[in-house]
């Protein structure tokens, strides 16, 4: 849609404001389009709309599982709400319940259990990836990292 496109070219150029304007009056002619709901969340992060960005997205995944959506909610949440923190882990286990066990998924909860110093739920997370996804150097890397550490700290 022409309204969506201009909102696009809008936010890439910088103008948020008109950006958000032409995403908002897209949402008004098509309240259920998932992807406008997402650009809205998108100009909002780049607005520092942390409230909005968070709302449009929640919006976006309740009319659409993307995994993408799900990396930009923790994103807000990293950023605008701090408090949020101890629900990223949620946030993941969700979606893997949700949308099953994808990669992304696993990797995210992986490295949020790392930084929590939780080593072997990270290393049995990224361990599910080098089953799914046996040719990732980096995940298997990863892997033996997160591993080594459980063992280190038992």
């Amino acid at each position: 849609n022409a309204l969506l496109n201009t909102s696009f070219w809008k936010h890439q150029f910088g103008d948020y404001a008109e950006s958000r304007r032409a995403v908002e009056k897209s949402l008004e002619a098509n309240p259920i389009n998932f992807t406008a709901w997402t650009m809205l969340g998108d100009v909002a992060v780049s607005m520092e709309d942390w409230d909005t960005a968070e709302a449009s997205y929640i919006k976006s995944l309740d009319l659409h599982t993307d995994p993408n959506l799900y990396y930009k909610m923790e994103r807000v949440w990293r950023s605008g709400f701090p408090e949020r923190y101890d629900d990223i882990q949620t946030l993941y286990e969700d979606a893997i319940a949700e949308d099953g066990q994808k990669p992304l998924y696993l990797t995210k909860l992986a490295d949020w259990y790392a930084e929590q110093e939780r080593w072997q739920e990270a290393a049995d997370h990224m361990k599910v990836i080098t089953e799914l996804m046996p040719e990732d150097e980096g995940a298997q890397a990863d892997y033996e990292i997160y591993l080594e550490k459980a063992k280190a700290n038992k």
